[in-house]
């Protein structure tokens, strides 16, 4: 350490390192925080920060209390804690169902994790940045963190600890926990430097997108403060502000105020930005991070590795320090801090500077107080708000620190929401945070480069607008939130707001820019209006046309199944509306329009404008080219078959999909079909029963002219023969109790009439080329769904006239593992029996689509076909849904938070102190078995006196007997008479003391004791006070007499005789206003003082009444002990102005009565029988103390205080008439029976026996033998001194 300080002071300097190459500037793309007053986004901070709110408040309600019920000791370290700070509204919420954990693992991790996890959601949300998409990549974590409250709580709590509890108190799970819920895989650390921590992270992370070991990273911190420890110990090393107000470069400036807080920032190289598009904040250009090593103190502040990191990150961003224009200061608001930080910043950035244009500084800690591993970040924040929106807010400040020179220094703290100054450059900052173990860090910040422009606007047409959340309640919230926004007419201001919330970029931000959770709803709308109303009635849980809801799949599977309905799907006027506003389904039908007229005779494009669907031909041709078109545009819209399944006719457009077979070769296939079923038309008919399709064969064995065709569902099937045969179905089998329905169909397909025009069907297709499918096919023509035919002309022979098997396909694709079926059709006729089947086959779990329905505007029905298949989790294509727009200022996500919270092991009730703002020494209370008696019990110390000021008396600190008498009136409640009132022995406060208050009616007793040491017996109770309790008072009447001949005297009187006696201060703050004194008479008005918010009790009052009381004696100054009150009324609340009127009653020796009134003179309390005996006489100066009783000379200091002990135990025990092995050296005297008496009596001997003044309070100050002895043995080894004449007396309990 010696060659360390010396090598310091010779280099007197810090030196740089060599200078380092400029680094590419790191993008400041999103901002996510959670800071006091409400501050839970980038513009509510804003908001805050313009207004120069400062947001110091109370300690939240029951935060520290099971640290205070864990006993008085407790309970009196934390009396005069720090109680104000900066705080949040909810630490104990968390959204656990959001990040998929349980309760109990929730309850079981730091909040400063949980907190994290949602804020860096926030963070990612606001950059535009969809979470789900950095899953797998080697995106980074980076968290500044200094507290571990409630991992420590968790972890001293032994008995609960399980399993979670480690990662839950885990310092590096703040930031793991983040890296784990979105499965990132770059670094992940949190970063401990204290203060500096969150700045020092951003440094991290920028050098690891830097090095290329990151593409994105996470940087923040966090800070919570959960548990009273670190607060009681920055307030024991005078860090902290008594009122918890950071007072950043303020003359009042006296130490820093805690605050609460999250911030997280994303990051990216400035390249990458760009090529993504990424909306720029602004730019991190460089940044240092140093120690300051060996200085005057470890926590003490270096303005030398201030200016060092200063110039370090100045360097790197290869900028000169005077291109900065503002700097983001630490400015934690303590007396040396702040001068010494403003130095080095003058020295950097105000060097050169003119008084018009200085460096401008300011600090967040004004506002939110100082959130110490957060403080970083914060910081930050606000100066990438500033730089963004080109304006800077103002400190909180009422006067400039007088021990900086302003003038002089190139500084000046900004006071008003001022513009950013134009200096000819490009806008830069600075932000400082220091650590108290002297790591300091240090940032420069830049503005960002300009934005292309980003076409903006309502938009035309109706639109998909996506919403999801992780649950019913968060998407309603947030769908609510949301139309506020809306109707709010966006938002207004610059910078992260834009030009406000247009239409185009809410849409392309929620559909392109937010990752689609599992619970999801979409609004179909067309312009700001409708989308508003859509979403006030999901908010409202209210039905709505263009509001479509469901939830994603739990096993989504392989993907979609194309599922081509058949025969009935066809309506007039279909595929008009696609063919003029669709340009996908508009060029399929163009591509079969040649087909078309070469192979049957009309054009397609005419027949859908036309809507003529009067023939067979027309009918399954149209279906075929509606299908494909339909096709088509799911295609567009970025919805691609895993796997098909054709319906009859729909298989061919099916098999066209699969890759089977050319669009060109399938317009072919069904031109042909469609021909000879002409011959077909008006011959047969078809009806669905209510039978599966094995009962229906059966029932239809050997018949021809009836067969069952198709098998829809597994209780559904379709007959197919002559018309006669039909009807007679429909006619007869409802009486059996079987459901008949007519199919609109005159042909009767998959029947025997068929068989001639498959033959026919074989020959006019053997020329076209068929192949295998490329996309699998679920075939609904062979017996097998999952073969895999060749789809030649004797297939398609066997699709015309043999049963469709729909329901086996359908099954055979869920058992394979797809969940959701589209139906691509122009209405849905399978849509239904998919449904049955795949409910039937066991699962439920599943989605059924359809694409367009009969008589409906085509585009809103093919829009929500979309949405509902985005619903439930089918991947669409959000660019051609939302084309246009930018990232727009959306809400953050509704969390919906519940209290997930471990509780501090906290002492039982019954250990619970009394409370010192009470003036009592109740304690906690408890009932005795079989008894009326009850017990408080408490511990008694210096630091928990029950009173606010200080009643030494000759330097021994001891209970006011107000305090005494108050413990009993609030023991027996409702103000009781109180009488005989008897004390016995003073109650000091210098030593830990045990205190019981017992109540047997009617008597009441307070009693105390030293706590035992290990290994000793329990000492006995020494009983101090003792009283009756009556009834409580009745108003008492009267007023106070006429003061007539009463003359007023000097009013600080009291107090002057009550100094001459020893007692300096009383435990109370009171005044007296005027003192009027006749013949054995006082009348004293007295003012009272009671703390803010305080329950206001009669201690002060009756401290003054038996501190006026003792100087109504006639004569010279004498102390005088209260022992005993004959009785004491009081009645109703204590008036904060008294008069009080002590009068010497004759009718007893040193006896006084008092009376209490009110303002106005009615008396209010009467304490009577107060008697106040001169405990010892003053020493006359003529007598002399002899030499002592031995010789001492020649004894070492041991065994000179052996023997001093042994006389010193000899000398008590012959006063107190016990044998000297009777009495304990080191256990208090008052405990072995010594009384007030006695204590004049042992120092009268003493001083004779050692021949040396004592002071009448030497067996208060000095209350074991053994403490005496070391006293005397002290006296003994030093000169003799001159014995003038001294009061001698025994400190009183009053007064």
């Amino acid at each position: 350490m010696v060659l360390i300080r010396s090598q310091r002071r010779e280099k007197n300097a810090m030196a740089d390192s060599p200078s380092g190459v400029q680094a590419e500037p790191v993008a400041v793309i999103g901002i996510g925080c959670r800071f006091p007053g409400d501050a839970d986004s980038p513009d509510e901070f804003w908001d805050l920060l313009c207004a120069a709110r400062n947001t110091t408040g109370p300690l939240p309600d029951g935060r520290w209390r099971p640290y205070e019920e864990r006993g008085p000791e407790h309970a009196a370290a934390l009396r005069d804690a720090v109680r104000h700070g900066s705080f949040l509204r909810d630490v104990e919420g968390f959204d656990a169902e959001f990040f998929g954990l349980s309760p109990r693992e929730a309850e079981l991790m730091d909040p400063q994790q949980r907190m994290l996890m949602e804020t860096a959601w926030e963070a990612l949300e606001h950059a535009g940045l969809p979470p789900h998409r950095l899953a797998g990549t080697d995106a980074g974590v980076f968290v500044g963190v200094c507290t571990a409250d409630y991992g420590s709580m968790l972890l001293e709590d032994v008995p609960q600890i399980e399993a979670w509890t480690g990662i839950g108190a885990a310092t590096c799970a703040v930031a793991n926990r983040v890296s784990y819920s979105l499965d990132l895989r770059g670094p992940s650390m949190a970063v401990d430097t204290a203060c500096s921590a969150s700045l020092v992270a951003l440094h991290l992370a920028a050098q690891s997108l830097r090095l290329g070991e990151s593409d994105v990273a996470l940087a923040g911190g966090v800070n919570l403060l959960v548990t009273p420890g670190q607060t009681v110990t920055l307030g024991a090393a005078g860090a902290l502000a008594p009122d918890g107000r950071s007072k950043s470069f303020d003359a009042t400036a006296d130490g820093y105020g805690r605050g609460e807080g999250c911030g997280v920032i994303v990051l990216k190289r400035l390249s990458d930005a760009r090529r993504d598009g990424d909306r720029i904040l602004a730019l991190v250009i460089g940044s240092a991070v140093n120690q300051d090593g060996h200085t005057n103190g470890i926590m003490a502040p270096c303005g030398e590795a201030q200016e060092h990191v200063m110039r370090r990150a100045c360097r790197q961003a290869g900028v000169a320090p005077a291109t900065l224009d503002y700097i983001e200061a630490h400015g934690t608001g303590t007396r040396l801090g702040d001068p010494l930080e403003a130095a080095a910043l003058s020295a950097v950035y105000g060097a050169g500077r003119t008084a018009d244009d200085p460096c401008l500084i300011g600090s967040v800690k004004s506002n939110i107080g100082h959130l110490e591993g957060a403080a970083g970040i914060a910081g930050v924040i606000k100066a990438v708000l500033a730089l963004d929106r080109r304006e800077i807010p103002p400190s909180v400040l009422a006067t400039p620190n007088p021990a900086i020179p302003w003038e002089t220094s190139g500084l000046r703290i900004v006071t008003k929401r001022s513009a950013w100054p134009d200096r000819g450059h490009p806008s830069r900052a600075g932000v400082s945070s220091f650590g108290y173990g002297g790591t300091v860090a240090h940032i420069v910040l830049e503005q960002a480069p300009p934005a292309p422009e980003t076409p903006r606007g309502e938009g035309t047409g109706l639109r998909v607008f996506p919403l999801s959340a992780a649950s019913g309640a968060a998407l309603r919230q947030y769908a609510g939130t949301l139309a506020d926004r809306l109707d709010g007419d966006g938002l207004n201001g610059g910078g992260l707001h834009g030009d406000g919330l247009d239409l185009a970029s809410a849409g392309h931000t929620l559909a392109r820019r937010r990752t689609h959770l599992a619970r999801r709803a979409v609004v179909l709308a067309a312009d700001r209006h409708e989308l508003a109303d859509g979403l006030r009635r999901l908010a409202g849980d209210l039905p709505a046309e263009a509001v479509l809801t469901g939830d994603v799949l739990p096993e989504p599977g392989p993907g979609p199944v194309w599922v081509f309905g058949g025969q009935g799907c066809q309506w007039r006027g279909m595929g008009r509306e696609l063919l003029a506003g669709e340009p996908e389904f508009a060029a399929l039908v163009d591509e079969v329009e040649p087909v078309f007229a070469e192979e049957i005779g009309f054009s397609p494009r005419q027949v859908l404008a036309e809507g003529e669907l009067d023939g067979i031909d027309r009918v399954q041709t149209m279906i075929f080219v509606m299908q494909l078109g339909l096709a088509r545009l799911w295609t567009a819209h970025g919805v691609t078959p895993a796997a098909v399944i054709g319906h009859s006719v729909g298989e061919i457009a099916a098999a066209v999909t699969a890759g089977a077979m050319s669009v060109a070769d399938g317009a072919r296939l069904i031109c042909r079909r469609s021909v000879l079923l002409r011959q077909a038309e008006g011959k047969g008919a078809m009806a669905m029963v209510g039978l599966s399709f094995e009962e229906a064969a059966e029932r239809l064995a050997g018949r021809r002219d009836l067969v069952a065709a198709i098998a829809s569902a597994p209780g559904s099937t379709v007959l197919s023969g002559d018309v006669a045969a039909v009807e007679e179905v429909l006619q007869e089998w409802p009486a059996e109790g079987i459901m008949v329905r007519r199919v609109a169909s005159d042909v009767a397909f998959h029947s025997p009439q068929m068989e001639p025009l498959a033959a026919e069907l074989a020959a006019v297709t053997a020329d076209l080329p068929f192949g295998a499918p490329r996309v699998p096919m679920y075939t609904t023509a062979l017996a097998d769904p999952r073969s895999t035919p060749v789809l030649d002309s004797a297939y398609w022979a066997a699709n015309l006239r043999d049963p469709v098997r729909l329901a086996a396909a359908a099954t055979a694709a869920a058992e394979d593992g797809h969940r959701a079926f589209l139906e691509i059709s122009p209405h849905p006729v399978v849509a239904h029996s998919l449904t049955e089947t795949l409910a039937e086959s066991g699962h439920e779990d599943v989605f059924v689509g359809i694409s367009l329905r009969r008589n409906q505007p085509e585009r809103a029905a093919f829009l929500t076909s979309v949405g509902s298949a985005h619903c439930a989790g089918v991947e669409v294509d959000w660019s051609r849904l939302q084309p246009d727009g930018g990232l727009a200022p959306l809400p953050p996500y509704a969390w919906q938070r519940r209290r997930h919270w471990r509780d501090p092991a906290a002492g039982s009730a019954e250990n619970r102190g009394h409370d010192v703002n009470a003036h009592t020494l109740l304690g906690a209370g408890t009932s005795l078995a079989g008894s009326q008696a009850r017990m408080w019990r408490t511990v008694l110390e210096d630091a928990n006196r029950p009173y606010p000021g200080s009643h030494a008396v000759g330097g021994v600190e001891i209970v006011p007997a107000a305090v005494l008498v108050n413990t009993f009136l609030d023991a027996a409640g409702e103000l009781p008479v109180l009488t005989d009132v008897e004390m016995t022995h003073p109650l000091m406060t210098s030593g830990r003391r045990q205190v019981q208050v017992v109540h047997e009616p009617p008597a009441i007793r307070l009693a105390s004791r030293t706590p035992a040491g290990p290994g000793e017996p329990e000492p006995n109770w020494l009983v101090h006070v003792t009283a009756s309790v009556g009834a409580p008072a009745t108003e008492l009447s009267g007023t106070l007499p006429d003061p007539a001949g009463l003359a007023p005297i000097d009013p600080g009187y009291v107090h002057r005789r009550l100094a001459a006696v020893g007692v300096p201060s009383t435990g109370f703050d009171w005044t007296i206003g005027t003192l009027l004194s006749g013949d054995g008479v006082l009348r004293a008005t007295v003012r009272t003082e009671w703390p803010d918010g305080a329950e206001p009790t009669w201690a002060a009052a009756m401290d003054a009444v038996m501190s006026v009381a003792p100087c109504v004696f006639p004569g010279d100054p004498v102390l005088r002990m209260v022992v005993h009150i004959d009785e004491v009324v009081l009645t109703g609340p204590p008036p904060e102005t008294v008069i009080i009127e002590a009068a010497v009653d004759p009718a007893g020796e040193d006896t006084v009565g008092a009376l209490i009134a009110d303002a106005g003179g009615r008396v209010v309390g009467r304490l009577s029988g107060l008697r106040y005996p001169v405990i010892d006489a003053p020493t006359a100066a003529e007598e002399e103390l002899g030499e002592a009783a031995g010789s001492y000379a020649g004894l070492s200091a041991e065994d000179l205080r052996e023997r001093v002990q042994s006389e010193v135990r000899a000398e008590i025990a012959a006063v107190m008439r016990l044998d000297q092995e009777d009495l304990a050296v080191r256990r208090p005297l008052v405990e072995q029976g010594l009384d007030s008496v006695m204590t004049v009596m042992v120092r009268r001997r003493l001083e004779q026996r050692f021949g040396r003044r004592l002071p009448a309070t030497l067996l208060w100050q000095q209350p074991t033998i053994a403490a005496v002895a070391g006293h005397l043995a002290e006296l003994l080894t030093a000169p003799a001194p001159a014995s003038p004449a001294m009061s001698e007396s025994v400190p009183a309990v009053g007064g």
